[in-house]
């Protein structure tokens, strides 16, 4: 089965929708409610997906490795 998402362009329009109100305000939750309702998704899905798209992705050990061996042979 295939899980509903939230379009990326929606979720930077959210991103800066919230950004403008105070963290307690009531507005925040309506339009967090109205964006889930508008994608057919729970109310925790906007929630994780703005807090999964705002951390940095690790480049991994293996892309470090990888590139300070094709650093060394090629200087």
């Amino acid at each position: 089965m295939l899980h509903k998402q939230i379009p990326v362009e929606a979720l930077i329009n959210l991103r800066h929708r919230l950004d403008g109100l105070p963290s307690r305000c009531q507005e925040r939750r309506i339009i967090v409610e109205e964006t889930a309702a508008l994608y057919g998704v729970s109310v925790d899905t906007p929630y994780s997906a703005l807090r999964n798209s705002s951390r940095p992705k690790s480049i991994g050990a293996g892309f470090i490795a990888y590139h300070s061996i094709y650093y060394k042979e090629n200087t």
